[in-house]
């Protein structure tokens, strides 16, 4: 079996985490390691799971004990050995999806073997029991060796409907969009042709380690928003190929990794400021011809989010966009 480390990074929104670990322990493939990375503010997502892991041991789902290891991110990070515990709980500092997924990576890098995978996973997802096994066997196909894939994407609360088969992005207005979004699924995109504005949504993303290793870590500069697009770009620059394994599936609840029902105004203008400035942060960096067109959509934002009171995230914005052109660090 191939051992298979799977990465949820959890900001305050444990409820949805639990649901998620809880469908990943019930999937029919047991050779796996799940790193929470949580990146909360306080103890109480810890305190939560901790509780799950304590019900979990006591009703004996599995039969046996669930061992975990609670470390910080530093510890992890510079482990010298992959921990024997299943389940791995990582305390870190926010700084966002990508350096929060990045604690895991460099412990998975340094101590994993050739042969493991890494499945990043969206903490606000529940997984079908098949998809493990249905995603290794990907990679049972001749000329896959190459690939780095991902899974159907259905919605949590339509699971008749796609949430995404894969992303599609548009460099000249600097959006992104998703192949099947509200469809009903009757398998019409399960023999999709995966295509070069194609991307893989960063909810699901399952890579083997030497190809993770090669293309190395993602860009924390995003914070939040693009890092799924870079990486993509960065996979494929490095010559490897984006698939999709339409037979291991995912329920999505699409917005709550980022926390948006505990305070949703808020988390709504926090989502469009990130929005607004990794468009011009990643266009800058990947598509520098299709600054001036992006800049118009961007500009547009602004001035919307002017009118509509937002004065806050304007003037954070209209000072953090110029020193991205410029090239500072931001």
């Amino acid at each position: 079996m191939y051992k298979v480390f799977i990465i949820l990074v959890n900001y305050k929104n444990y409820s949805d985490t639990i649901e998620c670990l809880e469908s990943i322990f019930k999937n029919k493939y047991k050779d796996f390691q799940l790193i929470i990375v949580d990146n909360s503010p306080t103890d109480e997502s810890n305190n939560s799971i901790l509780k799950w892991v304590s019900n979990y041991n006591t009703e004996r789902i599995s039969g046996t004990n669930l061992k975990y290891i609670e470390t910080d991110e530093i510890a992890c990070a510079t482990a010298s050995n992959i921990y024997e515990e299943q389940l791995v709980l990582v305390k870190a500092v926010n700084r966002g999806f990508s350096a929060a997924n990045n604690v895991a990576l460099k412990y998975i890098f340094k101590n994993g073997i050739d042969s493991s995978y890494i499945w990043i996973l969206n903490n606000d997802t529940v997984i079908d029991s098949n998809s493990i096994v249905e995603l290794l066997n990907f990679y049972t196909r001749p000329g896959t060796e190459d690939y780095v894939i991902s899974s159907k994407m259905r919605f949590y609360h339509d699971q008749s409907k796609l949430q995404a088969i894969i992303g599609d992005y548009n460099k000249w207005i600097g959006r992104g969009s998703h192949i099947g979004e509200n469809e009903e699924d009757h398998g019409q995109y399960d023999q999709y042709v995966v295509k070069e504005t194609n991307y893989l949504v960063g909810a699901s993303v399952f890579i083997p380690l030497k190809i993770a290793v090669n293309v190395g870590l993602m860009d924390e500069s995003y914070f939040l928003y693009f890092e799924d697009l870079d990486w993509s770009l960065k996979i494929k620059q490095r010559g490897y190929k984006l698939g999709i394994q339409t037979s291991a599936i995912i329920y999505h609840k699409e917005g709550a990794s980022t926390a948006v029902k505990s305070n949703k105004k808020n988390n709504r203008d926090i989502s469009g400021y990130y929005t607004l400035i990794n468009r011009v942060r990643f266009t800058k960096k990947w598509y520098p011809v299709c600054m001036f067109s992006v800049m118009i959509g961007v500009t547009y934002g602004l001035i919307k989010r002017l009118l509509k009171g937002k004065f806050s995230i304007f003037i954070k914005a209209i000072t953090v966009v110029p020193k991205i052109l410029l090239g500072y660090q931001v």
